[in-house]
């Protein structure tokens, strides 16, 4: 684990909210939650790392098992696979296994009822998709040749170069003639009722008004932020520089209510009813990319 120390402001009070870091849960280094699941990885550039999990677990049970009171019963969010937990532990995971790649899982997206799954080759050489049904049917592999899909837009597929990094918006009659997206260099969108929320390679944060069809920036930043879905008007926005999370709303976007004192390079939450983070910071100071998951009702 590399470390790096970097300085903290002082704090004002944090709202009231149960908040566990999950202890065992350092394996999880990505997660998207879709519908009524939230979907996970144990995906790491190691070649050492022969099989990379992608499974699930239901929102609901992890609802359940943070609203208990006491000590956090963990093994609900163990790994699955006997091999890199032990059989005592993956027996009472309620993680779903749902298939294992030799390649990087890098993006899990739902459109029109299918999964696409981002792949990204050993030694990031490339990328390609897999296509899966609800039930989790393989119908289509080795799709979108050094593309990622991170995201959809008007119910369209937003693919991403593996190696120009630029956005495009799938149109298969067009093919390699497929117009650049508004933000070409998107790298998340989320929603709300009324607007688009996208975050750039830049550190930008932009909403394009769904009526309007208008692109406006929110705000920009020198370091790495991170966003996220909230509820029907609100989205979260994470901060390294300061490492906070809001919860942003108001017009333009221009109102900020602080969540927790913690930034979050991983980050997606739940019906306003549950957030997910993978923190990048240990004690706030020094860097480490495979800290455990915090769970915050």
């Amino acid at each position: 684990m590399l470390f790096k120390r970097k300085k903290t402001l002082a704090r004002k009070p944090e709202p009231k909210l149960v908040q566990r870091q999950v202890e065992g849960t350092d394996w999880i280094t990505n997660f998207w939650i879709i519908d009524e699941e939230m979907y996970l990885t144990d995906s790491k550039f190691d070649l050492d790392q022969p099989a990379k999990l992608l499974g699930k677990i239901n929102v609901k049970d992890i609802l359940v098992n943070i609203t208990k009171r006491g000590l956090l019963n963990t093994d609900f969010l163990s790994h699955p696979n006997p091999l890199e937990s032990s059989f005592l532990e993956a027996s009472k995971s309620s993680i779903e296994g749902l298939d294992y790649f030799s390649e990087y899982v890098a993006m899990v997206v739902k459109n029109d009822g299918l999964f696409y799954v981002s792949l990204i080759k050993n030694i990031k050489s490339g990328s390609y998709v897999n296509v899966y049904d609800e039930n989790w049917t393989l119908k289509e592999e080795h799709i979108f040749e050094n593309k990622i899909v991170v995201g959809t837009f008007e119910n369209q597929l937003l693919l991403k170069d593996f190696k120009t990094k630029e956005v495009k918006l799938f149109n298969e009659e067009l093919n390699d003639k497929m117009p650049k997206f508004i933000v070409p260099n998107l790298k998340k969108i989320t929603f709300t009722e009324k607007n688009y929320i996208m975050l750039s390679d830049d550190n930008e944060v932009f909403y394009f008004n769904k009526q309007d069809k208008k692109l406006n920036l929110i705000a920009s930043f020198d370091e790495e932020v991170m966003i996220a879905p909230f509820d029907k008007s609100s989205f979260l926005l994470s901060l390294s520089s300061n490492k906070t999370t809001y919860y942003v709303n108001g017009q333009d976007y221009s109102n900020r209510e602080l969540v927790v004192y913690e930034y979050f390079y991983r980050l997606d939450s739940y019906q306003k009813q549950l957030m997910v983070g993978k923190p990048l910071y240990l004690d706030n100071y020094y860097e480490a990319y495979d800290l455990p998951i915090t769970l915050i009702k």
